[in-house]
């Protein structure tokens, strides 16, 4: 069996990859190691700029169904907050929900989507193509794009930890909400559901005994209005997803020759909301360069520099300040004063949406 392109993993920077290779003419096989869609530790917004790259993959039509997100809220341990509207929607959606339309999209494009199986082994560069076996069977391909999330990335290990749950609520917007040692974000995914997503110290959860209940109650309520948000929401923490160890920030974009597209390749500090748009964007920044590569107009050297210098170019800007608003955010004092500017000088505000969403 052979393809031109290989693509591991179907979130949403494997399936914007594979269905941009696929709309140029390229045989594509994705293959992903559940056999379903699932729930993923996610805040579970998505952009406006991962709104515009759904659009232009072919699924605007299908966006209709999901919550428009258009307002945004922050509030500090003290109890300051501050309001503002994002300059354009974003939508809320689950994991599993927006993971399925795009696998369906997928095949309806003539992806040839493989479920429940796992790349165990990759042989192979880009100039001598990739060796494996799927299925039992041996596999060729010409071009392997990884997509496999944050389990596949190398490097140090971070002292940061996430949890995620969804829970019973309805507000407008998109929330952050700061507590000693880490932030939440609320998020609306459907209906009367919303996400609830955290982030935190390692340490600080040790604290509290590894316990989310008691983490909830003893360090997060300590916000007061993430208290009462939590009392109306009633999560259930015996169903929270938990990924701890972790880094954000730009990774490696190549690894033995394979390109590297969404949290594989890097990801954003939660808090920007861009993670989800981001991965999308690197498969589109991805396919036409694959594209080129596959018509035997870029060697496979130009091939790996042009995306990393396409995907730094995209990236590198809104990736560093979000690091920059992270620390401030998970520091009660630094939240407190970030806030008072931002009630003084309004227009800071939407400046940091900007720099936060481009070059």
């Amino acid at each position: 069996m052979h393809c031109d392109v290989l693509v591991i993993g179907a979130g949403p920077g494997g399936c914007a990859a594979a269905l941009a290779l696929r709309q140029a003419g390229w045989r594509v096989i994705l293959v992903e190691r559940l056999a379903g869609p699932a729930d993923k530790l996610c805040g579970e917004f998505l952009s406006p700029e991962g709104v515009q790259s759904l659009g232009r993959l072919g699924l605007g039509e299908a966006l209709g169904v999901f919550p428009r997100i258009g307002e945004l809220l922050v509030s500090s341990l003290s109890g300051q907050c501050w309001q503002a509207s994002l300059p354009n929607a974003g939508l809320g959606s689950s994991r599993r929900r927006l993971d399925a339309l795009l696998l369906a999209h997928c095949a309806a494009a003539g992806v040839e989507v493989v479920q429940g199986e796992k790349v165990r082994r990759m042989e192979g560069n880009l100039a001598e193509g990739f060796r494996t076996t799927l299925k039992d069977a041996p596999l060729r391909a010409r071009l392997v794009v990884g997509a496999w999330g944050r389990q596949g990335r190398a490097g140090k290990k971070g002292e940061l930890m996430a949890l995620k749950v969804h829970a019973r609520g309805q507000w407008p917007g998109v929330e952050l909400h700061s507590f000693p040692g880490g932030y939440a974000g609320l998020c609306q995914v459907g209906g009367n559901e919303m996400n609830l997503c955290l982030l935190t110290r390692v340490d600080a959860f040790r604290r509290a005994g590894g316990d989310c209940r008691r983490f909830s109650a003893e360090v997060m309520s300590q916000n007061s209005l993430l208290a009462s948000r939590l009392e109306e929401m009633s999560p259930d923490w015996d169903q929270a997803l938990a990924a701890a160890n972790l880094t954000f920030g730009p990774s490696a974009l190549a690894l033995d020759g394979m390109l590297l597209v969404g949290d594989a390749g890097g990801g954003i500090a939660p808090l920007c909301g861009d993670g989800m748009a981001m991965a999308l964007r690197a498969g589109e920044l991805l396919a036409p360069l694959g594209d080129r590569f596959l018509r035997g107009a870029l060697g496979g050297p130009a091939l790996s520099a042009q995306y990393a210098q396409r995907w730094q170019g995209e990236f590198r800007l809104r990736l560093r300040l979000g690091g920059l608003l992270q620390r401030v955010l998970m520091h009660p004092g630094g939240t407190h004063a970030a806030l008072t500017l931002l009630r003084r000088v309004p227009w800071l505000g939407q400046q940091l949406f900007s720099w936060t969403r481009g070059k």
